[in-house]
């Protein structure tokens, strides 16, 4: 597995600036219009990295002042609006990633796979409140307009798995497409196909850790990229443990509890200090009749939960812990 850069979509889009440079603008002080563009670049990504969307954006726009059609600042743009999430933010996201999209770059078609995925979700939501009269309609039948926002959370899903999938053909291991099939999957309901997307997603996080523990022995390591490595080591334990439970949680809707409480101990193995996975494991241990190891669970979650004592989940894990202990026979065990 040779040498590459971080997944993120957005990070990588720094390097698309061109290799050889048309001829270009040059202006008094010997600045030339590619090199302003980079700096505009290289200044959204700081924005971007410290969570000042505004800033970020303004240095994109800058650099479209210079050349609206540069390929990297419009997709720069798109993932922007994309982490923004408001719905109108979502529809400028969508416009941006499906005109890029066209010319079948990968994140072009990533991008708009995840806003699609997003735009589901608003869309699934906006018909649970109208069917509920939580939110006003001017629809005469607000049933009907409640199966027709059903339908367009349907199609926008169709359309994310589809550009999830596409990605997938020319990068099979990428995460993004993979994490983003998991979800979608399962936001339609294919629990199975959700489960199957979550293996393989285990098995490319797997694939990673290894990798990145032994180019951590590679000797002479500069201090610079052993902080690199650590971090991305850091990276995919985090997402394999995430994708562990996303899988328990898959596993107990087909109702394979003992399957589910694996995968638990899975993502608990690789981060002990997860206080909801203690909580709930215990729960489908008490369902299993594995009490006393419920208990211990129960025990474990109350000890590291920062959640106050009359929190509706410590309420409940101290009911859980009662029933453990009746069970057990001896309150005091």
């Amino acid at each position: 597995m040779a040498h590459r850069p971080l997944p993120s979509p957005f990070a990588l889009l720094l390097a698309l600036a061109p290799l050889v440079a048309p001829a270009c603008k040059t202006d008094e002080g010997g600045v030339t219009d590619d090199q302003r563009i980079a700096l505009h670049r290289e200044f959204a990504r700081k924005y971007f990295d410290a969570g000042e969307f505004a800033q970020a954006e303004n240095q994109v726009n800058l650099g479209l002042e210079i050349d609206s059609d540069d390929q990297g600042l419009l997709l720069m743009k798109a993932w922007m609006r994309l982490r923004a999430g408001t719905r109108d933010d979502l529809f400028v996201a969508e416009k941006l990633f499906r005109e890029q999209a066209r010319s079948k770059d990968y994140r072009a078609l990533l991008g708009l796979a995840e806003t699609r995925e997003r735009q589901g979700v608003l869309y699934r939501e906006a018909a649970e409140n109208v069917e509920s009269g939580q939110t006003a309609t001017r629809a005469t039948d607000p049933k009907k307009r409640a199966a027709e926002l059903r339908r367009d959370a349907d199609a926008a899903w169709k359309e994310a798995r589809t550009n999830y999938l596409a990605v997938l053909e020319t990068r099979p291991s990428e995460v993004p497409a993979l994490n983003g099939l998991q979800r979608v999957c399962a936001l339609e309901g294919d629990l199975e196909a959700s489960l199957g997307w979550s293996r393989k997603l285990l098995d490319v996080a797997k694939v990673e850790i290894d990798f990145w523990k032994s180019d951590l022995q590679r000797p002479n390591l500069s201090a610079l990229e052993e902080g690199e490595l650590r971090r991305r080591l850091q990276a995919s334990s985090r997402l394999l443990a995430e994708t562990h439970l996303t899988a328990a949680t898959t596993l107990l809707a087909l109702d394979r509890k003992a399957a589910a409480a694996d995968e638990l101990t899975a993502a608990l193995e690789l981060d002990p200090s997860r206080a909801e996975a203690y909580s709930r494991r215990a729960q489908l241990l008490l369902d299993l009749g594995r009490v006393r190891e419920a208990r211990d669970d129960l025990q474990q979650f109350i000890k590291l939960s920062t959640l106050g004592l009359e929190h509706p989940d410590m309420k409940r894990a101290a009911d859980m812990l009662v029933e453990c202990q009746r069970q057990l026979g001896n309150v005091g065990n």
